[in-house]
């Protein structure tokens, strides 16, 4: 269960950590190397050797073969790190069938002679998606350097992977631009949020709070109902647990041309009390779900000689809430963006947001994309 914070409002409810860079060379002056060559020599083990990945173990040889029971599909058409970043990566699985909720991983460099096997970080995947995280120890490799990589998910009982995909990976060097916050792509896809040295949320992985409701049940017609208006003495109460969620789905920023941009997605999760929708008889629980859109806008400017992006004129869309008799009153759509905290281009790949709330420090990484969020490529 994640620890609750001082600033917990602040995390979903409010402000936050932000986002970097942006400048103002074009695609065509300063294009994005893809897939760098340095002439590095190095061989497959020494780069396997230098990958940094939580819950994994080695093992000596080739990946299984595939039994290729499922199409997989992940996140990202190529891996970018950058050293002291982790890159969030999301697999998805099929949500039903025999390739349900893979929770481990064979990766493996091409040409390496071992390979690791990885769990998925278990708070932060589902039935659908499994997360993983990496890192690379570059040590005296000349950057950028570039490899090619093998993800296998298995199901940890000994069978076969259910499928296999390729993925070239990237190393940049930390704070040598190439580029600016809006060339060659102007599009900027929140990865994860750190509070205090520790991963607090990720799209899709957010704040969940243990709490119960209260109902009655008519036993002799198993029928639900509520307590007090059907006059039911508290010790006949029945109390069910169960667990609210909140989670931001997407944080996408655009950048260009000096304009800000940007969209995210909350979803919401509470238990329902209604006894028509919770069965108070059986234990089954009902639940009240709300997935909300936001949308903001505003201005930057961009300094390329210490990489900081500045905002300014930021707005939200705003929505009038007729309460009848009570008269009107205005909702302004979320934005964790913020004027006063601090936005850097730490590579072509990674903006990042440093703030302060509280005592607690916040950081926001954010991730360059091709396209809007919630693409999966093979």
């Amino acid at each position: 269960m994640k620890r609750f914070l001082k600033l917990t409002n602040y995390l979903f409810y409010g402000f936050i950590v932000g986002f970097l860079a942006i400048a103002s060379c074009t695609e065509e002056e300063n294009p994005l190397v893809d897939e760098p060559s340095n002439g590095t020599e190095l061989n497959a083990n020494d780069i396997q050797s230098k990958i940094i990945l939580q819950n994994a173990s080695s093992k000596d040889g080739d990946i299984p073969p595939s039994s290729n029971l499922a199409d997989l599909k992940i996140d990202k058409d190529t891996i970018f790190l950058v050293e002291g970043f982790k890159n969030r990566i999301r697999i998805l699985h099929p949500d039903h069938g025999f390739a349900t909720g893979s929770s481990h991983f064979y990766i493996q460099v091409e040409g390496a002679d071992k390979y690791y096997d990885v769990k998925a970080v278990e708070e932060e995947s589902n039935d659908s998606i499994a997360v993983l995280y990496m890192d690379f120890d570059p040590g005296d490799i000349e950057l950028p350097f570039s490899f090619n990589i093998k993800f296998a998910p298995h199901d940890n009982t000994g069978t076969a992977p259910i499928d296999e995909t390729g993925k070239p990976v990237v190393i940049e060097k930390k704070g040598d631009l190439s580029c600016s916050p809006s060339s060659p792509e102007p599009h900027w896809d929140w990865m994860y949020t750190i509070i205090d040295g520790e991963i607090e949320s990720a799209p899709g992985f957010g704040r969940t709070t243990e709490t119960h409701v209260t109902g009655c049940c008519f036993t002799d017609v198993q029928e639900s109902v509520d307590c007090i208006s059907n006059g039911f003495e508290e010790d006949e109460w029945r109390q069910i647990d169960g667990i609210s969620a909140y989670n931001i789905d997407y944080e996408l920023l655009n950048l260009s041309n000096g304009d800000i941009s940007g969209t995210l997605q909350e979803f919401i999760q509470n238990l329902n009390p209604s006894p028509g929708k919770t069965d108070f008889c059986s234990g089954s629980l009902g639940y009240i779900t709300n997935t909300n859109n936001h949308a903001f806008w505003g201005n930057y400017t961009y300094d390329p000689s210490n990489s900081q992006i500045q905002f300014t004129n930021l707005e939200s869309r705003a929505q009038e809430v007729d309460l009848g008799e009570l008269g009107t009153y205005t909702v302004y759509d979320k934005m964790f963006i913020r004027e006063d905290f601090l936005y850097e281009l730490i590579s072509c790949h990674f903006l990042m947001e440093t703030g302060s709330v509280e005592g607690s420090s916040i950081i926001r990484i954010f991730e360059r994309e091709k396209r809007p969020s919630n693409n999966w490529y093979d």
